[in-house]
């Protein structure tokens, strides 16, 4: 066997010089990150170590077979030592529906074959090394022989593209079992020049995400517009903690709805508590001629949705508030309950961890938001590890964010685009269409 090593900055790069050498079929043996130069002075580059010999596949099956009829095998402590990379299942033929028992082998086992195949002292990229060691073998993505399509896939661990793949979605915040499970079924739904593609392979997983989302409530909604059985005008409420970009997002919905549907458009802001956020509201109001009301206690929310009456749609803008505060809570609530709004749109930022989304979803709960909205998708880093929330929240996901341009950068929130932007994507965000002289850019808020 020929193996061949590549240097690159990064993982991605070298996966790109593995397939550019050695083509679609090659083979990762196990990675490794080194420094070039002397000692800690260099810079960190990673080497892969790669192979196109088919006769690797014949040297595996052998030693598969010895590791099953030797249960002796001394093994490494996986708390001990790091665990090398995983070069199991290296397309091997299958003859049948059914996977060949020689791929069936115990965590032991199965560490025993590794060890003697890739060395004891491979050191992996971390991440990857830990989604290999904490999945079992009989746990990752093969592809049994479909009849109906008339060829076979086989487990695809070692391609350069499953592996890129896979390091993609762990970085975005996949857990790692979960990112296998996701291109495992899309390899069974692929033909097979699919799994040669890196793109059409992430499409495959896009699909799937979006399938979830989908079959959990995330469905596509209009913008909000005006209601055509108006009056009474329509009250739209934005709610959520500080810094997550209410003020700006309200802004971008007013201005869709004024150049997309000629709406008349009027704001009140609650936000009297932080500095600026008042004159920030105004700009806005003044750049797409809206009137806006300054309301300082829940007393005076109706009078000045009284004084708004002409206007076609009131977006609400709340203070924000802490999430662990219960008497801000229960202040925010007071002051919904006045202002009676059709919908309370949960504002969340997408640069918060899962643990912090979760429980500010949790704390306001009480205020009983009808939509979510997320922002700031193009500052998130780990925005794939909020599958299982928005999964589990059951609500409808009104619009996503990514940018600080008013009225750009909002879009209605879909499964097939949220399903994107969990992979990494950002995407096209713009939503309306208003001239340039309206353009403006200013923090969040």
């Amino acid at each position: 066997m020929e193996v061949h090593t590549f240097r690159a900055d990064s993982l991605q790069e070298a996966l790109q010089l593995v397939r550019q050498r050695l083509g679609p079929q090659a083979s990762v043996l196990q990675t490794r990150q080194r420094r070039s130069g002397f000692r800690w002075l260099g810079r960190k580059i990673i080497e892969v170590d790669a192979t196109a010999d088919v006769d690797v596949v014949s040297r595996f099956e052998s030693q598969l077979r010895t590791s099953e009829t030797h249960t002796s095998t001394p093994v490494v402590s996986p708390d001990t030592e790091p665990r090398p990379k995983q070069v199991s299942g290296m397309d091997v033929p299958l003859n049948s529906g059914e996977r060949p028992a020689s791929l069936d082998l115990s965590k032991s086992q199965e560490r025993a074959v590794v060890q003697s195949l890739a060395g004891s002292n491979s050191n992996m990229g971390e991440r990857y090394r830990d989604a290999v060691a904490n999945t079992p073998i009989s746990s990752q993505p093969v592809v049994s022989r479909q009849e109906n399509r008339g060829y076979s896939v086989v487990n695809r661990s070692h391609d350069p593209i499953y592996y890129e793949l896979l390091s993609e979605m762990i970085d975005s915040g996949f857990e790692p079992s979960l990112a296998r499970e996701l291109i495992g079924q899309a390899c069974q739904q692929s033909q097979e020049a699919e799994l040669e593609d890196l793109w059409l392979l992430k499409g495959r997983v896009c699909h799937l995400i979006s399938k979830r989302l989908l079959v959990s409530g995330v469905q596509e909604l209009a913008p909000i517009t005006p209601d055509v059985a108006a009056p009474p005008s329509r009250v739209i409420a934005l709610v959520g903690p500080t810094g997550v970009g209410k003020t700006t997002t309200l802004a971008k919905i007013a201005a869709g709805a004024k150049y997309d549907h000629q709406a008349s458009v009027g704001l009140i802001t609650l936000d009297t508590f932080r500095l600026g956020a008042v004159d920030q509201l105004s700009q806005y109001a003044e750049l797409i001629s809206a009137p806006l009301e300054v309301v300082e206690s829940s007393a005076q929310i109706q009078s000045a949705i009284q004084r708004l009456s002409q206007c076609e749609l009131i977006l609400l803008d709340t203070a924000g508030r802490a999430p662990s505060d219960a008497d801000q809570i229960r202040k925010l609530k007071e002051c919904l309950a006045v202002a009676r709004p059709e919908a309370v749109h949960l504002v969340l930022s997408a640069t918060s961890s899962v643990g912090h989304a979760r429980e500010t979803f949790e704390k306001f709960s009480t205020v009983s938001p009808t939509h979510v909205l997320i922002t700031k998708l193009d500052e998130a880093v780990q925005f794939g590890a909020w599958l299982g929330l928005l999964q589990a929240i059951n609500l409808p996901i009104s619009y996503v964010t990514a940018g600080q341009n008013v009225p750009q950068d909002i879009a209605v929130a879909n499964p097939r685009k949220l399903a994107s932007m969990l992979l990494g994507s950002r995407g096209d965000t713009t939503q309306v269409k208003a001239p340039q002289s309206g353009l403006l850019s200013v923090g969040e808020s």
